[in-house]
């Protein structure tokens, strides 16, 4: 038997991160003991029927976490050596005796299997992409086999080949660098873009950006990035809100594997344009789009436009006539054949220091005042670390790189005040105390919370992350210009 290296993953600590976890977390492993152990007294006719046995669907799931359509668990499980699944597992002894190899255990996820072997929950479609006999990434079975790959490392070219794709290689061989680096950090280059994918455009002189600028308007608040308060990272997984709903005319049309609906980093993409589209050049690099649905505004219950998640990064590779050839370079979500594609764009948010908050500070400074009106993934309450929406941008004068302060209301509470009692006792009469709650007065001044960094700003909203909060804020929390 060769000798492997396996990856042993403390089970607990992978429970207490998918319980943890805000993110969406794209796989769930269960185990139904129960459906295993009645499986293992039935007959022998039933035991040859794997399509009767049912997996009951585990406490909690994809679907639970993101708000998305249920996937229904495989129902075909057959035993496998010691174990149920209803997918057909390579055999461990078929691997390489160099190979590193983790055996899934009940309540792991792909989510946490990456932050634990790579420190970065975002790379788990590294770890789908070398395990596709996992048909349905919602559902992997404890005694599977998941090959983990190293942690890929990006070669940055020097001198003359300064202007041809990089080179990934994987830690552990000649010519890979240090890898302790935050994961949620690049490495700092005057051009980011020669940290991206290792695969070249049809021409390598063409630079990674788009040749042609986006339609203003259809698509605003456009990509920042910042080395000091927001990661890039974040910044490239945000999202933004739009006012004119316009749907976009480039989408991913098919992927190279037919039979699968999503695809990950390193797909082969087929757009719906080619030279038909000025904005479809060799290297031109798009941001792949979802729509979550309309935002109303929390105060005027009026409209405010339509939010939209960046979820990966398309890199195109051959034009054709009417189609081209493109690959994944980055994803942070699952990335359907379908999304919309918009031209990705840059900007710079300076790096600033965080202006110091008054707790005392409750006058307005006559700068313009907004609210928040939407959280990433609809949580009811964010704090330091969180994005936000808020209705202030740039023709209020709001560009990336600006703060703003998050106020909390304050409201007088009549609900928890003692109820009235008198009696007496001894030689003395007891009451409730005569305390003033009768002022009639029901509000009082809003009290500065957060501070906020704006990321990105369209014409009227603008995205912004919360660097520093004394509380959590929520949806309706009024925000002022610094």
């Amino acid at each position: 038997m060769p000798t492997f290296k396996m990856s042993f993953l403390a089970t607990a600590a992978a429970l207490a991160l998918t319980a943890g976890a805000q993110s969406p977390a794209p796989v769930l492993a269960q185990e139904d003991h129960a459906t295993a152990e009645s499986a293992e007294t039935r007959s022998a006719a039933t035991a040859t029927n794997p399509a009767n046995t049912v997996v009951a669907a585990p406490s909690t799931s994809t679907a639970a976490m993101t708000g998305a359509a249920p996937t229904a668990p495989p129902r075909n499980l057959r035993k496998v050596g010691d174990h149920w699944t209803p997918y057909n597992p390579p055999d461990p002894e078929s691997f390489t005796p160099d190979a590193t190899l983790h055996i899934i255990s009940a309540g792991e996820t792909l989510w946490g299997l990456a932050d634990l072997t790579y420190n970065n929950p975002w790379l788990w479609p590294q770890l789908w992409d070398q395990n596709r006999y996992i048909t349905d990434s919602h559902w992997i079975y404890p005694g599977d086999p998941v090959l983990v790959p190293p942690r890929p490392v990006v070669v940055t070219p020097v001198g003359e080949r300064a202007g041809v794709p990089t080179e990934i290689v994987p830690q552990g061989q000649e010519g890979a660098p240090s890898a302790a680096l935050d994961p949620m950090n690049m490495p700092e280059t005057e051009d980011a873009e020669t940290l991206e994918e290792p695969l070249a455009a049809e021409t390598p002189g063409v630079a990674a950006t788009n040749t042609a600028a986006p339609t203003p308007g259809a698509y605003p608040g456009g990509v920042s990035q910042s080395t000091s308060l927001v990661d890039q990272d974040e910044i490239r997984c945000s999202g933004y809100i739009v006012e004119d709903d316009k749907r976009g005319d480039l989408y991913i049309a098919e992927n190279d594997e037919p039979m699968y609906q999503n695809v990950t980093v390193g797909s082969l993409l087929y757009l719906n344009h080619g030279r038909d589209d000025a904005r479809v050049v060799p290297g031109a690099v798009f941001s792949v789009v979802q729509g979550e649905g309309t935002v109303l505004h929390p105060v005027t219950g009026r409209t405010q436009g339509n939010y939209y998640s960046r979820v990966g990064e398309v890199r195109v590779l051959k034009v054709l006539e009417d189609t081209a050839l493109a690959t994944v370079t980055f994803a942070c979500d699952d990335i359907r054949v379908g999304e919309n594609l918009v031209p990705l764009e840059t900007q710079t948010v300076p790096s600033r220091s965080i202006p110091t908050l008054d707790p005392l500070a409750v006058e307005r400074n006559g700068k313009p005042t907004g609210y928040v009106i939407h959280t990433k993934d609809s949580i009811v309450h964010v704090a330091t670390g969180d994005m936000v929406q808020v209705d202030l941008g740039r023709e209020d004068g709001l560009t990336p790189g600006d703060f703003l302060t998050a106020f909390a209301p304050v409201h007088a509470d009549r609900k928890h005040v003692m109820p009235d009692y008198r009696y007496k006792y001894g030689n003395q009469i007891f009451a409730r105390p005569d305390l003033h709650q009768d002022d009639g007065r029901d509000t009082y001044p809003d009290l500065p919370v957060a501070q906020m960094v704006v990321v990105t700003a369209g014409a009227h909203t603008a995205t912004a992350k919360i660097v520093y909060s004394l509380r959590e804020i929520e949806v309706g929390s009024m925000v002022e210009m610094n």
